[in-house]
């Protein structure tokens, strides 16, 4: 619900944080909120429709081959700024879907310092167009969209 969104709105706020041990302990705090978000609506929506064969929608079927994709987005921490997260936020709210985003923090070292997982509730919609808008952003490493099973 409610506090959901605002939680990882919350962490997007948070990332301009200089402290580099808060900023990763945030990043813990988020990853385990996101993975619990996640165990408790693979709960909730868990094996009800099994029975059901039901001549799914075109809508529900892209639902559930989005549902099956993430994008993970590789980002360079050093050069990002809060403008940059907020125009992130709204460039993924302007796409709703259900394929899942990875956010990917690294040094220019190379080195993965957080991530910060947007689960499907929050999904985008992936097409060449956010692709390409993605891949314009200097700060922006790598675009990739993968299989989740």
């Amino acid at each position: 619900g409610e506090d959901g969104l605002k939680l990882r709105t919350k962490w997007l706020g948070d990332l301009t944080v200089q402290d580099q041990a808060k900023l990763e302990e945030d990043f813990e705090l988020a990853y385990d909120l996101a993975e619990q978000e996640v165990a408790k609506y693979r709960k909730k929506n868990g094996s009800k429709n099994k029975d059901h064969n039901v001549e799914l929608s075109v809508e529900k079927k892209k639902e559930i081959s989005e549902k099956k994709l993430k994008v993970v987005v590789k980002l360079y921490i050093d050069q990002i700024t809060q403008n940059n997260i907020l125009t992130l936020k709204k460039l993924f709210l302007d796409s709703p879907g259900h394929v899942c985003i990875d956010l990917d923090f690294y040094s220019e070292q190379e080195q993965l310092l957080g991530q910060i997982v947007v689960n499907q509730e929050w999904g985008v919609r992936f097409d060449s167009q956010l692709e390409r808008m993605l891949k314009n952003f200097s700060f922006v490493k790598s675009v990739q969209l993968t299989s989740i099973e």
